[in-house]
């Protein structure tokens, strides 16, 4: 029998249904809420954020992202206490705290890190966060350059 690329009547049907029924089952192993609609976007619609360093700025960076309807706050993360609880409280329903910013980074749920930390520590941090491929945009644009340059 010669091989043809042409599909039979047969084949056709088959995989018409196996392609029909695959359409009829999405619905019932998706759940809607990973699809999103108009006013909630979907989970992979979404930013999940995490903040290193809850002091003034870091918190005043945060808001300023949260307040789009595309990201969610996922961690937080502070070496005091006190300030890591200030910014848990607005953000309770979605967030985790974190006392180790490394544990925090480990994390698979976050997308991308804001660093509120004191310079001397943006660049050790930076870095961390490209290793954990966590998406960052370092406040002072020379942090990484200047870690490349001394090294680890």
């Amino acid at each position: 029998m010669s091989e043809s690329n042409e599909l039979s009547r047969r084949r056709f049907m088959q995989k018409a249904t196996v392609v029909g029924a695959s359409g009829v089952a999405v619905p019932y192993f998706v759940p809607a809420a990973a699809l999103g609609d108009a006013e909630k976007p979907g989970a992979n619609d979404r930013i999940q954020i995490g903040l290193i360093g809850c002091g003034g700025m870091g918190r005043a960076n945060l808001n300023n992202c949260a307040k789009y309807p595309d990201v969610v706050v996922t961690g937080v993360c502070d070496i005091w206490k006190e300030r890591r609880e200030i910014a848990l409280a607005k953000f309770k329903e979605s967030a985790k705290p974190y006392h180790d910013y490394r544990e925090m980074l480990a994390q698979k749920d976050i997308d991308a890190v804001i660093i509120g930390t004191p310079p001397h520590w943006h660049c050790r941090q930076t870095v961390d966060a490209w290793r954990g491929r966590q998406g960052h945009l370092p406040a002072k644009a020379d942090d990484a350059l200047r870690w490349r340059k001394h090294g680890d």
